[in-house]
């Protein structure tokens, strides 16, 4: 089978599909994490299921370059995750290295605005460097509830399988952007997408089930 020949607007539906499916997961069982900095996480899952259905329509009916609405999408979402693990972080030093993260982040956009369209170019760059600074952030998370009594309680944690889907996520979009944006006739693109399509649905599940299991009250 032709991997080219595979229908991506029909995965990508389904994984539409799959988002508004957590968003609603995520709303029933709010109350295990409203009263915890993850609140937040409800806003995000919710703006970026519209926001993928939005890119499409967008695509469909104003213009078939989307980069603005992923451009957008990609610094609050990036925004979103390090002020998260700089809040959830109890270590001084730790959080003053996620606020550097922070900081290096929005200077990489502001800097990569003077070679590139914010509008028409998808910031590639800023993605990779955004997911790598969440990456770390992530380890120096898991560094420290394994050194604390929270890992007791670990497997019923929200944050913490929330913070294995985004390592599945972001450890292989980090090598997948660089493929896509400096070797764009190498054939491993196809896979690539595909691999990206597959990540995204075993995301989906752990975030699932990290909902519906997790403890009936989330405390970071």
């Amino acid at each position: 089978m032709d991997i080219r020949n595979i229908d991506t607007l029909l995965i990508r539906n389904f994984l539409i599909c799959f988002q508004v499916f957590i968003a609603i997961i995520a709303s029933i069982y709010y109350y295990k994490y409203k009263n915890s900095y993850l609140k937040y996480i409800l806003y995000l899952i919710w703006y970026a299921t519209l926001n993928e259905c939005f890119g499409l329509l967008y695509t469909k009916y104003i213009n078939q370059n989307n980069s603005v609405v992923f451009n957008i999408y990609q610094i609050i979402e990036f925004s979103f995750y390090l002020f998260l693990y700089k809040n959830v972080i109890n270590s001084t030093s730790s959080k003053n290295i996620i606020k550097s993260f922070i900081a290096l982040y929005y200077v990489s956009i502001i800097v990569n605005c003077f070679f590139e369209n914010f509008l028409t170019n998808y910031f590639s760059n800023n993605f990779i460097f955004g997911a790598l600074l969440i990456v770390i952030a992530i380890v120096i998370y898991l560094i420290e509830i394994l050194n604390s009594e929270k890992i007791i309680y670990i497997n019923k944690s929200l944050l913490f399988w929330i913070s294995v889907a985004n390592l599945i996520y972001y450890v292989p979009s980090i090598p997948f952007n660089v493929v896509t944006k400096y070797y764009l006739n190498s054939p491993t693109i196809p896979y690539i997408y595909l691999i990206s399509y597959l990540l995204s649905f075993i995301v989906f599940i752990i975030l699932t089930a990290a909902f519906i299991w997790s403890n009936k009250e989330q405390k970071l």
